[in-house]
Protein backbone atom coordinates (compact mmCIF):
# COMPACT_ATOMS: atom_id res chain seq x y z
CA UNK A 1 0.00 0.00 0.00
CA UNK A 2 1.54 3.37 -0.56
CA UNK A 3 -0.29 5.52 1.64
CA UNK A 4 0.03 3.12 4.75
CA UNK A 5 2.15 0.79 5.54
CA UNK A 6 1.29 -3.07 5.60
CA UNK A 7 3.51 -6.37 5.41
CA UNK A 8 2.63 -9.50 4.33
CA UNK A 9 4.49 -12.54 5.00
CA UNK A 10 4.42 -16.60 4.85
CA UNK A 11 6.19 -18.68 7.86
CA UNK A 12 6.50 -22.53 7.16
CA UNK A 13 6.83 -24.64 10.36
CA UNK A 14 7.40 -28.11 10.77
CA UNK A 15 4.74 -28.16 13.67
CA UNK A 16 1.30 -29.19 12.78
CA UNK A 17 -1.97 -26.93 12.73
CA UNK A 18 -2.66 -27.77 16.41
CA UNK A 19 0.40 -27.18 17.76
CA UNK A 20 0.41 -23.60 16.09
CA UNK A 21 -2.55 -23.09 17.26
CA UNK A 22 -1.76 -23.62 21.11
CA UNK A 23 1.94 -21.61 20.47
CA UNK A 24 0.01 -18.67 20.01
CA UNK A 25 -2.78 -19.24 22.14
CA UNK A 26 -0.13 -19.37 25.16
CA UNK A 27 1.30 -15.99 24.37
CA UNK A 28 -2.30 -14.26 23.19
CA UNK A 29 -4.62 -12.98 25.64
CA UNK A 30 -8.39 -12.46 24.67
CA UNK A 31 -9.13 -8.95 23.96
CA UNK A 32 -11.83 -8.59 26.01
CA UNK A 33 -10.80 -9.85 29.51
CA UNK A 34 -11.08 -7.60 32.25
CA UNK A 35 -7.64 -8.55 33.47
CA UNK A 36 -4.56 -8.90 31.37
CA UNK A 37 -1.60 -10.21 32.80
CA UNK A 38 1.89 -10.41 31.01
CA UNK A 39 1.44 -11.61 27.44
CA UNK A 40 2.70 -10.78 24.02
CA UNK A 41 -0.28 -10.20 22.12
CA UNK A 42 -4.29 -10.12 22.37
CA UNK A 43 -6.33 -10.65 20.24
CA UNK A 44 -8.35 -13.92 19.17
CA UNK A 45 -6.76 -17.52 17.68
CA UNK A 46 -8.40 -20.69 16.78
CA UNK A 47 -7.33 -24.06 15.09
CA UNK A 48 -7.90 -21.94 11.25
CA UNK A 49 -6.60 -18.68 11.65
CA UNK A 50 -5.70 -15.82 14.22
CA UNK A 51 -6.35 -12.06 14.39
CA UNK A 52 -3.96 -10.77 16.92
CA UNK A 53 -2.56 -6.98 17.83
CA UNK A 54 1.01 -6.52 20.23
CA UNK A 55 0.25 -5.80 23.61
CA UNK A 56 2.11 -3.18 24.90
CA UNK A 57 1.28 -1.94 28.43
CA UNK A 58 0.75 1.41 29.74
CA UNK A 59 1.95 2.42 25.71
CA UNK A 60 -0.88 3.99 23.77
CA UNK A 61 0.42 3.37 20.45
CA UNK A 62 -2.27 3.53 17.60
CA UNK A 63 -0.14 2.15 15.03
CA UNK A 64 0.24 -0.60 16.03
CA UNK A 65 0.00 -3.57 13.51
CA UNK A 66 -2.90 -5.70 13.58
CA UNK A 67 -1.87 -9.24 12.33
CA UNK A 68 -4.11 -11.31 10.58
CA UNK A 69 -2.93 -14.81 9.81
CA UNK A 70 -4.42 -17.86 8.29
CA UNK A 71 -3.10 -21.62 9.33
CA UNK A 72 -3.06 -24.11 6.27
CA UNK A 73 -1.43 -27.46 6.84
CA UNK A 74 0.46 -29.32 5.08
CA UNK A 75 1.76 -32.76 4.79
CA UNK A 76 5.09 -32.07 6.86
CA UNK A 77 3.83 -29.17 9.05
CA UNK A 78 1.88 -25.97 8.61
CA UNK A 79 2.16 -23.14 6.21
CA UNK A 80 1.40 -19.29 8.24
CA UNK A 81 -0.34 -16.85 5.59
CA UNK A 82 0.65 -13.41 7.87
CA UNK A 83 -1.27 -10.64 7.00
CA UNK A 84 -0.44 -6.59 8.90
CA UNK A 85 -2.12 -3.52 8.67
CA UNK A 86 -2.88 -0.32 10.33
CA UNK A 87 -6.32 -0.71 12.58
CA UNK A 88 -9.12 0.69 10.04
CA UNK A 89 -10.11 3.20 12.10
CA UNK A 90 -6.13 4.90 12.58
CA UNK A 91 -6.63 4.15 8.47
CA UNK A 92 -9.58 6.46 8.00
CA UNK A 93 -8.92 8.87 10.47
CA UNK A 94 -4.95 9.08 8.76
CA UNK A 95 -6.64 9.13 5.11
CA UNK A 96 -8.45 11.78 6.64
CA UNK A 97 -5.74 13.83 7.86
CA UNK A 98 -3.56 13.38 4.87
CA UNK A 99 -6.37 14.58 2.71
CA UNK A 100 -6.71 17.77 4.45
CA UNK A 101 -2.92 18.50 4.32
CA UNK A 102 -2.94 17.84 0.52
CA UNK A 103 -5.43 20.30 -0.02
CA UNK A 104 -3.74 22.83 1.94
CA UNK A 105 -0.27 21.95 0.05
CA UNK A 106 -2.67 22.21 -3.56
CA UNK A 107 -3.57 25.29 -2.14
CA UNK A 108 -0.27 26.60 -2.14
CA UNK A 109 0.30 25.58 -5.30
CA UNK A 110 -2.98 27.54 -6.66
CA UNK A 111 -1.78 30.56 -4.80
CA UNK A 112 1.71 30.11 -5.49
CA UNK A 113 0.59 30.65 -9.62
CA UNK A 114 -2.09 33.61 -8.59
CA UNK A 115 0.57 35.23 -6.67
CA UNK A 116 4.01 33.97 -6.89
CA UNK A 117 6.35 32.09 -4.40
CA UNK A 118 6.67 34.15 -1.50
CA UNK A 119 2.76 34.22 -1.00
CA UNK A 120 2.82 30.75 -1.22
CA UNK A 121 5.74 30.11 0.99
CA UNK A 122 4.25 29.16 3.97
CA UNK A 123 1.70 27.20 2.89
CA UNK A 124 3.70 25.14 0.80
CA UNK A 125 6.46 24.29 3.52
CA UNK A 126 3.75 23.60 6.56
CA UNK A 127 1.84 21.00 4.32
CA UNK A 128 4.69 19.95 2.84
CA UNK A 129 6.53 19.29 6.38
CA UNK A 130 2.82 17.64 7.89
CA UNK A 131 2.90 14.73 5.08
CA UNK A 132 6.36 14.32 5.65
CA UNK A 133 5.98 14.33 9.22
CA UNK A 134 2.72 12.51 8.78
CA UNK A 135 4.20 9.17 6.76
CA UNK A 136 7.32 9.33 8.59
CA UNK A 137 5.09 9.07 12.16
CA UNK A 138 3.10 6.45 10.51
CA UNK A 139 6.07 4.30 8.95
CA UNK A 140 8.44 4.23 11.93
CA UNK A 141 5.20 3.44 14.37
CA UNK A 142 3.74 0.86 12.35
CA UNK A 143 6.98 -0.74 10.74
CA UNK A 144 9.10 -1.07 14.66
CA UNK A 145 6.54 -3.40 16.18
CA UNK A 146 5.49 -5.48 13.20
CA UNK A 147 9.34 -6.41 12.44
CA UNK A 148 9.75 -7.19 16.08
CA UNK A 149 6.09 -9.04 16.01
CA UNK A 150 6.84 -10.91 12.63
CA UNK A 151 10.50 -11.79 14.31
CA UNK A 152 8.64 -12.76 17.98
CA UNK A 153 6.03 -14.89 15.75
CA UNK A 154 8.77 -16.57 13.62
CA UNK A 155 10.98 -17.90 16.42
CA UNK A 156 8.46 -19.56 18.16
CA UNK A 157 7.00 -21.41 14.80
CA UNK A 158 10.00 -22.22 12.97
Amino acid sequence: MILFPSVNDRIFSSKSQKEVCSILQEITEPRYTSFIKECDFIGQVDEFGFMICPYRFPSRNSFLPVIEGEIISKENGSEILIKMRLHRIVSIFMAVWFAGVFFAFLFGLLLMLADGIKTAYPFLLVSGGMIAAGQILVRLSFLLPARKALKKIRGLLE
